[in-house]
C-alpha cells in the first residue's frame, strides 16, 4: 500500500503566499468599494423618488376617498344638503360632520363645508390660522366661482394658490352643500421632505402650467417647465445644460416633483465604476490562475474527492467508503464524514418524529379548546330559552344545535372543505339569530370554484361570534360580511378570507395584541382569535398572513390569507 503523504506543510507555504496576495487584493477591493457605494446613489435616489411619489399618490387617494365618501354616502351631509331642512335641523348633523372632519384632518390637509344657496361657508377647520380665516373664506368663494364657471373640475384635483400657499383643491357637491378638500403642498413637503441625491441638488414642485418652487434657481440653469414635464410618462429623465433632471408627474392631481443635479457629480462615479470592475477582475483572474496551478494536485483533487463523497452520501444515503484516498488527512475526513452523516441522519429523524408528535398534540388541544368554547356558548343559549319557555324557538335551536354538534364532534381533522365550514357558519348564525331579538344580517360572498378548498375548522366562527356579541345590541341593523376569494402572491395561490362588520370596531389594546404574530395574552372574550392563530401557526408555519384593523367609517375588519389547498380532508 502506498504510503500517504501530508499536505499540511505544503499548505503552510501556499497559505503564506495566498495570504499576502489576498491582503493586497482586499485593500484594493476596499478602496474600490468606497467608490462603488457612491455610484449607486442615482439608482437608490430613483427608488426613493418613486417611493415618495407613491406615498403622495396614496395620501391624495385617501383624501379623495374621504371627500367622496362624505359627499355621497354620509347621512349627515345629505341632511344639510337638502333645501327642505331648516337651519335648526342642520345643526346636529353639521356638528357630527365637524367631529368627523376634525378627526380626519391633519397638518397638511383640511376640509371645508360650504352652502351654495347662502353663498357662505358652514365650517372652517380649526387647523387653519385664526388670523387668516377671512382670507381663506374669501379664497373659497373664488374657488366656488371657478367651479361654477367650469363644472368639469368638480370631483377632480386642481391647483390653487391661497394665502401665498400652493394647494391642491378637490370639491364634491350634493344638493346645496359642497365639501372642499385643501391639500397644502408646502406643508406636505415640509412634513415629508422631497429626497435629493446630493447637497447641490435643486428640488422643485410644478403643476401642468407653472413652476411652483425654486423658479429663480431653475431660471439661472435655463431649465423650463417643458424640461420638467413628462408627457404621458409618470417618470421623466432628461439632460439639460450639464444638469440631470429627474421628474415625476401625477396626472390625477396635475402636480409633479423634480430634482435637478449637476451631471459632473455622476460622471466621475461612472468612470470609476468601470475602472474598479476591470482592475478587480484582472486581479481575481491572476490570483485564480496562480492558486489553481499550485494547488491543483495537492488541494483541489483531494477537495473534489471529499466533495464527490459528500454528494454520494447526500443523494444515496450510502455510508460505505468504496475507495480511501491516498492522502492521510482526506482518509480521516472521509471516515469522520461518514460518522457525522450517520449521527446527523439519526438526530434529524428523531427530531422530526418529536416535532410531529408535539404539533399533533398542540393541534388537538387547540381544536378541543375551540370546540368546548362553542359548546358552552350554545348550551347557555338553550338554557336562556328554557327559562323564558320559548319552546318553538328551542325546537329550531335544537335542530341547528344538533347540526352544530355533528360538525364539532367530527373526526379529529386539521382542515375541512370550505363548503362544510360555510354550512357550519349557517347553523351557528341560526343559533345566534334565534337567541336574539335584534336583527343581525350575515352576508357571505364566495368566488366560484372555491368551495372545495381546505380551511381550518371554525376559522370564521370566532369573528362572527364576536361581531354578534359586541354589535348586535347597538342601534340599527348589525351586519357581518364575509368575502372569500383567491389571490396570487409571490407566484403562489392563497385563499383570502375578508371579514368586516358595521360595529364600533376593535378596542385599541385588543387591536395591538391580536396584530402580533408572537404569543400574547388578553381577555377571555377573544380566546377564539387567540386559538385560531395558534392553529394557523401549527398548520402553516410562517406561510400565512393576518391583519386586523378598524374601518374609517367604523366597524372591525379581519383579513386572513392561507395557502390555497383543494385536497380532501386532512386527518391527524
Amino acid at each position: 500500500m502506498q504510503q500517504p503523504f501530508s499536505v499540511q506543510k505544503y499548505l503552510r507555504r501556499v497559505f503564506r503566499m495566498v495570504l499576502l496576495i489576498f491582503g493586497i487584493v482586499s485593500l484594493l477591493y476596499s478602496i474600490f468599494m468606497s467608490f462603488y457605494s457612491t455610484k449607486s446613489t442615482l439608482s437608490k435616489f430613483s427608488v426613493s423618488m418613486q417611493s415618495y411619489m407613491d406615498k403622495l399618490s396614496s395620501d391624495l387617494q385617501v383624501e379623495s376617498d374621504f371627500n367622496r365618501t362624505i359627499a355621497t354616502s354620509d347621512p349627515n351631509f345629505a341632511l344639510i344638503s337638502t333645501n327642505s331642512a331648516s337651519d335648526a335641523k342642520r345643526l346636529p348633523p353639521l356638528y357630527h360632520l365637524r367631529q368627523i372632519i376634525n378627526y380626519h384632518d391633519n397638518e397638511y390637509c383640511v376640509n371645508m363645508i360650504a352652502d351654495s344657496q347662502k353663498d357662505d361657508v358652514y365650517y372652517l377647520p380649526s387647523l387653519l390660522p385664526t388670523k387668516k380665516l377671512q382670507l381663506y373664506r374669501t379664497a373659497y368663494h373664488q374657488i366656488g366661482a371657478d367651479a361654477a364657471e367650469d363644472s368639469a373640475i368638480i370631483g377632480q384635483w386642481f391647483h390653487k394658490k391661497i394665502v401665498d400657499e400652493d394647494y391642491l383643491i378637490l370639491q364634491n357637491q350634493r344638493g346645496r352643500s359642497t365639501l372642499c378638500t385643501m391639500f397644502s403642498l408646502q406643508k406636505y413637503t415640509e412634513q415629508y421632505p422631497i429626497p435629493a441625491p446630493t447637497a447641490h441638488s435643486i428640488v422643485t414642485v410644478f403643476s401642468s402650467d407653472q413652476i411652483l418652487r425654486s423658479q429663480d434657481a431653475l431660471k439661472n440653469l435655463d431649465i423650463q417647465l417643458s424640461d420638467l414635464q413628462s408627457g404621458a410618462d409618470r417618470s421623466h429623465l432628461v439632460l439639460r445644460g450639464g444638469n440631470l433632471v429627474l421628474s415625476y408627474f401625477l396626472k390625477e392631481c396635475q402636480t409633479g416633483v423634480a430634482v435637478v443635479t449637476p451631471l459632473s457629480e455622476f460622471v466621475f462615479l461612472a468612470s470609476e465604476r468601470f475602472l474598479m470592475a476591470a482592475v478587480f477582475l484582472v486581479l481575481m483572474a491572476l490570483i485564480f490562475v496562480i492558486f489553481y496551478t499550485i494547488s491543483k494536485r495537492m488541494l483541489l483533487i483531494p477537495v473534489m474527492e471529499i466533495s464527490d463523497f459528500s454528494r454520494k452520501i447526500e443523494q444515496s444515503r450510502d455510508y460505505s467508503i468504496p475507495k480511501l484516498s491516498r492522502i492521510a488527512e482526506v482518509q480521516e475526513t472521509q471516515k469522520a464524514l461518514v460518522s457525522l452523516a450517520k449521527t446527523i441522519s439519526d438526530l434529524e429523524t428523531a427530531r422530526r418524529m418529536e416535532e410531529d408528535v408535539k404539533a399533533h398534540a398542540l393541534l388537538q388541544y387547540y381544536q378541543l379548546q375551540t370546540r368546548s368554547h362553542f359548546f358552552i356558548n350554545c348550551l347557555k343559549s338553550l338554557y336562556g330559552m328554557l327559562e323564558n319557555r320559548q319552546i318553538d324557538k328551542m325546537k329550531l335551536m335544537i335542530i341547528a344545535f344538533s347540526n352544530h354538534l355533528r360538525y364539532l364532534f367530527h373526526d379529529n381533522i386539521s382542515t375541512v372543505p370550505l363548503s362544510h365550514e360555510l354550512r357550519e357558519i349557517d347553523d351557528y348564525y341560526q343559533i345566534l339569530s334565534l337567541d336574539s331579538e335584534k336583527i343581525f344580517l350575515l352576508n357571505v360572498e364566495v368566488e366560484d370554484n372555491l368551495e372545495d378548498s381546505c380551511v381550518p375548522p371554525l376559522i370564521i366562527q370566532s369573528f362572527l361570534e364576536n361581531s354578534f356579541k359586541y354589535n348586535a345590541g347597538k342601534k340599527g341593523m348589525a351586519v357581518f360580511s364575509v368575502k372569500i376569494s383567491a389571490v396570487s402572491e409571490n407566484d403562489a395561490a392563497y385563499l383570502r378570507i375578508h371579514m368586516q362588520d358595521n360595529g364600533s370596531g376593535y378596542p385599541e389594546d385588543v387591536l395591538n395584541a391580536i396584530n402580533q404574530r408572537v404569543n400574547y395574552s388578553f381577555d377571555d372574550n377573544h380566546v377564539g382569535i387567540n386559538n385560531l392563530k395558534h392553529r394557523l401557526s401549527i398548520l402553516y408555519g410562517e406561510n400565512y398572513t393576518f391583519a386586523f384593523y378598524n374601518l374609517p367609517t367604523g366597524g372591525a375588519c379581519s383579513v386572513i390569507s392561507i395557502p390555497l389547498d383543494r385536497k380532501e380532508e386532512t386527518r391527524q
